[in-house]
């Protein structure tokens, strides 16, 4: 899943380039209509990972001891701390593809500018960096806990009840 995440957000950032350099003068002319489509689709494609992630985790958790016991806190806090970073994740993966969409088609059209410019953006850039920084982090820390929930101590009711 994380590698097609990565995968559909550089076809994305490149169906965005390729529709620039279309419009400039001595470069093959490319259909920029299927660009936009294609570019369409694979923001589709991530939302559904991003949902899909997020089930996962819920399915990881869901036969622990702490979960079936309502000791969700403990869960969440102590032990996962990446289940509370999945949701941020995904609005920021909403965030960003919104302030994209919304620069590259609504001012895009009003201004004539290019997607270059998008990146100059002082209010895209920021969202752009910190939602891709912390999915980078987001990753890792996920690959970690998916091992780590693999142990039997989360699945016994002996670390959990201290008497």
């Amino acid at each position: 899943m994380i590698m097609l995440d990565v995968g559909f957000n550089s076809i994305v950032l490149f169906c965005d380039m390729q529709s620039d350099l279309s419009s400039q003068p001595g470069v093959n002319n490319i259909n920029t209509g299927l660009m936009s489509i294609l570019a369409i689709i694979f923001i589709a494609l991530q939302l559904i990972l991003h949902l899909i992630l997020i089930f996962w985790y819920f399915f990881l958790v869901w036969k622990t001891f702490p979960f079936r016991f309502g000791l969700l806190k403990k869960l969440m806090l102590e032990e996962f701390p990446v289940l509370l970073v999945v949701p941020l994740n995904f609005l920021l993966f909403v965030a960003e593809r919104f302030l994209r969409l919304y620069y590259l088609t609504i001012v895009d059209q009003a201004s004539r500018s290019n997607v270059v410019s998008l990146y100059v953006n002082p209010v895209y850039m920021p969202v752009f960096a910190v939602r891709n920084v912390f999915a980078v982090v987001m990753y890792a820390f996920s690959i970690k806990a998916a091992i780590q929930i693999g142990h039997p101590q989360f699945y016994k009711p002996a670390k959990w009840l201290h008497l």
